[in-house]
């Protein structure tokens, strides 16, 4: 069931990034206002943290929402990266800085939100097998957005100074 979880995920997650992309008319104002708001240093516990944070929340509120905390997390998501690379896929030094620690964070937010649904199937159709993967899936999680976190923290200002 995990299997498939996982697949809607990353099918619907998918979808959203590129109609948003389509979608987003970008001019140079909210440019400017993206712009602003970027450029901050951050700590590798902050980063962790952060998304350690908005991950188990969507998971440990799902039996509450029936999953619809993880359909948020996953559309917010979706559509922050879409209007991302809207603005920023014309300019080959944001894209360096994106991908090396999106390759890892994007699976990562994706397999949460399957996590998340995985939560409920688990407390309607409980067993001890399904809590074992359970607890595999959360730990999957924390290992994803802990190596996501530590390439962005250390990797990708290397690939910035590399560039720059």
């Amino acid at each position: 069931m995990f299997k498939k979880l996982l697949f809607i995920c990353t099918v619907l997650f998918i979808s959203l990034i590129i109609v948003t992309y389509i979608l987003t008319d970008i001019n140079q104002q909210s440019k400017a206002i993206w712009d602003s708001s970027s450029g901050v240093n951050v700590s590798f516990f902050e980063i962790f943290t952060n998304n350690l944070y908005v991950a188990f929340k969507s998971i440990f509120f799902s039996p509450i929402t029936f999953g619809f905390s993880g359909i948020i997390y996953l559309i917010v998501n979706g559509i922050n990266i879409g209007v991302y690379l809207k603005m920023y896929s014309s300019i080959d030094s944001a894209m360096y800085l994106f991908i090396p620690h999106a390759v890892i964070e994007l699976p990562g937010i994706v397999y949460s939100v399957a996590t998340s649904l995985y939560v409920v199937y688990v407390i309607v159709y409980f067993s001890k097998e399904k809590l074992r993967v359970l607890i595999k899936n959360i730990i999957v999680c924390i290992v994803l957005i802990a190596l996501s976190a530590v390439i962005e923290v250390y990797i990708t200002p290397l690939i910035y100074s590399w560039i720059k």
